[in-house]
């Protein structure tokens, strides 16, 4: 297509006329669409955000009342009677929550099977220890059937922090049984703390007592036998961090239980501390791995109970924070992975986005199978209410994404845009048509006329000329090419007349070139033949200068073979300059080789017998217009260009003779031997002249 723009004028035409219709229908057709668009956008982010929002007022007071069965029920209901859309909900980790349970896996995991079918801990090769988690009586409100609820999967092998340590794994059951206390608190379940901490005590080793002390630091939950000292107390009713403190033959861990916004809705808002966790330990009963493991899955199954899945999810993820776990996973009882605490779940692009910027999020969406959506996510705020759940850590309590399924709309719209560029394409070429047939006859022929011409022009052929038929622009630009066509032919004829430099000077300084000249290094080689005087004198006029342009020609093109310029000739002799890299080799090498073309001419023209001298020198020479205003002569003058000419005139028939100068800097030229000569004297030089004889290397 390029080469078709660039070597025609139609197609220019054309393009140009293609593009201004198409714009002006372009314009209308991309105004009407957008139009369409922005409303059918607009439409769909109304439908979105109020199918959004009216989900998330509901989830939000589903969730006030504490009951994750409720909340999957309400979000299952909505989106089976909600056809034209999807609808997930993310926690603020990018989790799904409420998603549709996958089908069994085909194959269990090993040690996951092996808990499901046999009763007891278990514990595998690799350090991962195994635990089922029965379907007792008080999960039947959830789980109707089976001897199995879940499983749990723990292991601590290769660590950040070695539950070995006792202070690391004192500190780690302390923070268990902190989380579970919390989620019951915060659940409305408070009745059942006494039995979480009795169950806590009984099952893991070295845990000797829970207690909960009140604001004013007696003991409100749990063992109320264990009395810590006053100042134990102050501290911790004081916020700041945990601590650890030894109390008779027992081992005390104290937590200030700050009141955070998720407790105010038992506890005070102006009450800057809600009491104080104090868990004792026996260190010699401590049993490591199995002490953690036992608190993990008591706490666990009481946070069960609270049926919120979040909770569960979160009491894992608490867990895992700690560092002294590697896995952690929950299964269900069909072998479904439930939860990995210690996968960073990957949620789709606009869900991160919404997240991260806290705002909502619209975008559209090719899925696998074809079908264009509209994506629509809003963001839950973690508002006061929601924090007795969600705490307070988060400004987000996770983002609601509709999707709604756009392709029969897009179908339409596209249907719509496609028919509009078929009559768009039709008018268009309608026109480019029309107008093409008008061009071809006014403009396009006879500007390929033209072309035709200066296409001559271009190879050397300046009896061309434009048959000019026309008095409009394309006539009077016949006229300015025949115009062209002859000035040139002046300056091609009056440029043989004159050296190559001249012309380059001519051009570069457009035509204004003033007398003078500058200093340059050059490199000047003057040729002559030798006995023309006498070869003159007995013939004609007419067969002499026959003779002197044959052997000027040879000449000439050996000059140019080696990048040379011819400056001038006078009568029988040739004088050439030589300029940049390797001008003095090119010189000596131009020299040895115009010897060689006269003696070839010699030989293919009998009976004639001409040779010449050549002489070479370098140097500093002045360069530029020499003569008057009315008639310059472009040339170089100066001492390299008279020692050149001696050099010349002392060269016998088929000689060559080069300066010290020019054999120093050619240095030795390939092809050529240099052989040292006797050293002559020159006019107006008071030392004799070092010299060199050049000839082929053949000649030695």
């Amino acid at each position: 297509m390029i080469p078709l723009i660039r070597h025609h004028l139609i197609v220019k035409v054309a393009l140009i006329v293609l593009f201004a219709v198409a714009l002006g229908f372009g314009a209308s057709t991309f105004l009407s669409t957008r139009a369409q668009v922005e409303s059918f956008e607009q439409f769909h982010q109304v439908s979105a955000a109020s199918l959004a929002q009216s989900i998330g007022a509901s989830v939000k007071h589903t969730m006030l009342a504490g009951n994750g069965l409720k909340v999957r029920h309400l979000v299952d209901t909505v989106k089976s009677e909600v056809h034209h859309a999807t609808i997930r909900i993310y926690a603020p980790s990018g989790e799904e929550v409420f998603g549709e349970k996958p089908p069994p896996p085909e194959e269990v995991a090993p040690h996951v099977q092996k808990a499901l079918t046999n009763p007891g801990a278990l514990r595998s090769d690799d350090g991962l220890h195994t635990v089922p988690i029965p379907n007792q009586t008080r999960c039947r409100r959830c789980h109707e059937s089976g001897e199995v609820r879940g499983v749990l999967s723990l292991s601590t092998q290769d660590a950040r922090t070695s539950v070995a340590k006792k202070d690391v794994l004192e500190q780690t059951l302390t923070r268990i049984t902190q989380e579970g206390f919390e989620q019951i608190m915060t659940s409305n379940n408070v009745s059942e703390l006494d039995d979480y901490f009795e169950e806590m005590v009984a099952k893991t080793p070295g845990l000797t007592s829970i207690t909960i002390l009140d604001s004013q630091g007696d003991p409100f939950f749990g063992n109320d036998d264990v009395e810590p000292p006053a100042d134990v107390k102050k501290r911790a009713l004081t916020p700041g961090d945990s601590f650890g403190v030894t109390w008779k033959t027992h081992e005390l861990r104290l937590v200030p239980l700050e009141n955070a916004p998720r407790c105010q809705g038992c506890h005070e808002p102006d009450e800057p501390m809600r009491g104080a966790l104090m868990v004792g330990f026996d260190p010699q009963a401590l049993k490591g791995e199995t002490s953690l493991l036992q608190a993990t899955q008591a706490s666990l199954e009481h946070v069960m109970l609270r049926g919120l899945g979040r909770l569960i999810k979160r009491f894992l993820d608490q867990v895992a924070a700690t560092g002294t776990v590697t896995a952690l996973t929950l299964h269900d009882e069909a072998g479904r992975l439930y939860h990995d605490a210690l996968e960073v779940p990957e949620a789709p692009a606009v869900v991160q986005q919404a997240l991260k910027e806290e705002k909502v999020v619209v975008a559209s969406d090719v899925t696998d199978d074809g079908r264009t959506e509209f994506v629509y996510v809003e963001p839950m705020r973690n508002e006061k209410k929601c924090q007795s759940c969600h705490g307070t850590d988060r400004p987000l309590r996770g983002v609601i994404e509709v999707r709604l399924d756009t392709t029969a709309a897009v179908r339409a719209r596209s249907a719509l845009v496609d028919t509009s560029i078929l009559l768009g394409g039709t008018t268009v070429a309608l026109v480019v048509f029309l107008l093409y047939l008008g061009l071809r006859s006014t403009v396009v022929q006879p500007v390929q006329r033209i072309g035709q011409v200066a296409d001559r022009v271009g190879d050397g052929d300046f009896d061309a000329a434009v048959d000019v038929t026309s008095l409009d622009e394309i006539g009077r630009l016949g006229v300015q090419i025949n115009t062209m066509i002859s000035g040139l032919r002046k300056k091609l004829a009056l440029s043989k007349f004159v050296s190559q430099e001249t012309v380059r000077t001519v051009d570069a300084a457009d035509g204004a070139v003033d007398l003078g000249g500058a200093r340059r290094r050059l490199t000047i080689l003057f040729s002559d033949i030798r006995g023309f005087t006498a070869y003159s004198d007995v013939r004609d006029p007419e067969e002499v200068v026959a003779m002197l342009n044959r052997y000027l020609q040879v000449q000439t093109d050996v000059v140019i073979q080696h990048g040379g310029d011819i400056d001038k000739y006078v009568g029988d002799e040739l004088m050439a300059c030589f300029d940049g890299p390797n001008m003095e080799a090119r010189a000596v090498r131009c020299g040895v080789d115009i010897v060689a073309a006269v003696d070839k001419l010699n030989v293919e023209n009998p009976g004639t017998s001409i040779h010449v001298g050549v002489g070479v020198n370098v140097g500093d020479a002045v360069l530029g217009a020499m003569g008057s205003q009315e008639r310059m002569d472009y040339t170089a003058i100066g001492d390299t260009v008279n020692l050149a000419a001696r050099m010349c005139s002392a060269a016998k028939p088929g000689e060559v003779l080069i300066t010290e100068a020019v054999r120093t800097a050619a240095q030795s030229p390939a092809g050529v031997r240099l052989e040292a000569k006797e050293p002559i004297r020159v006019k107006g030089k008071p030392d004799p002249i070092a010299i060199y004889a050049a000839t082929g290397s053949s000649a030695s």
